[in-house]
């Protein structure tokens, strides 16, 4: 009996412990930007087709045109 409730004591803080350190290595973001550029006039986008563009199907663009 002892050893069952020992395991439980260790058992969530553990997990708690690898999910937090899962969750902090995840945390890599990289950027690339060209210094003084104003992107506050950068509001919006737009979808347009391109001509000889190649798609895979309708269903997967209406899917990746409505995702964004």
């Amino acid at each position: 009996m002892q050893m069952k409730q020992s395991g439980r004591r260790y058992s969530l803080p553990l997990v708690a412990l690898l999910l937090a350190g899962g969750a902090l290595a995840a945390q890599d973001v990289k950027y690339n930007f060209m210094p003084g550029t104003d992107f506050s006039k950068y509001h919006t986008y737009k979808w347009v087709p391109i001509e000889g563009g190649a798609h895979p199907n309708q269903i997967m663009d209406a899917e990746n045109q409505a995702g964004c």
